[in-house]
């Protein structure tokens, strides 16, 4: 897992791996790479958390 801060919009992303999860409840962004693998994005608005 990686953590960065975008530069130009100033909000921190984490990217994750294959196999990899990330859940959170601050506002970050959350990407990842893909081949022939899926990914499932989540969010629970009554929580407030989301993840990848």
């Amino acid at each position: 897992m990686q953590k960065s801060v975008d530069p130009a919009e100033g909000i921190k992303t984490i990217k994750i791996l294959p196999g990899e999860f990330y859940v959170t409840k601050e506002n970050e962004r959350i990407e990842t790479v893909l081949g022939s693998c899926i990914s499932a994005c989540v969010r629970d608005p009554i929580a407030g958390m989301g993840g990848m």
